[in-house]
C-alpha cells in the first residue's frame, strides 16, 4: 500500500506559487495563534483577579465565586499556552521549509522535477 501511495504522489505535480501561498497562510496562522495566546493570558488574569468574587449572570442572577479558581485552572492554562507555542513554532518552521522548497524550484527545469513525494521528503515526512 505504501508503494501505491508513493507512486500516486510521484504523479502529482506541484505548483511553486501554491507553495509560496502555503508559507503566507502559515504565517497568518502564527499571528492568529499569538492572538489566541493573548486570550488565554487574559482568561488567566481574570481567574486570578475575579475568580473568588462572584458576579451576576444574565444581569440579575447572583453567581457565587469560586475561591482560588486560578489554582484549579493553572495547569490547563499552562498546557494550552505550551501547545499554542509549539504549534506556532511548527507552523513557522514549516513555512520556512516550504519557502525554501519554492525557492529551490523556481526555474522551469527544476519545477518540472518537483512532485509531491519530493516535497514530503524535503519536509522530513518520508
Amino acid at each position: 500500500m505504501a508503494g501505491d501511495i508513493g507512486k500516486a504522489l510521484g504523479r502529482i505535480q506541484v505548483d511553486v506559487r501554491h507553495l509560496e501561498g502555503v508559507g503566507t497562510y502559515l504565517d497568518t496562522l502564527v499571528r492568529l495563534l499569538e492572538s489566541g495566546r493573548s486570550s488565554v493570558r487574559m482568561a488567566e488574569e481574570a481567574t486570578r483577579t475575579l475568580g473568588g468574587k462572584g458576579g451576576f449572570s444574565f444581569g440579575e442572577y447572583a453567581v457565587g465565586g469560586v475561591p482560588d479558581l486560578h489554582r484549579k485552572t493553572d495547569g490547563t492554562q499552562a498546557a494550552v499556552q505550551r501547545n499554542l507555542t509549539n504549534l506556532g513554532t511548527a507552523f513557522h518552521d514549516t513555512a520556512r521549509a516550504v519557502r525554501g522548497i519554492a525557492n529551490d524550484y523556481k526555474s522551469v527545469e527544476e519545477r518540472n522535477k518537483l512532485d509531491a513525494a519530493q516535497v514530503l521528503k524535503r519536509l522530513g515526512r518520508r
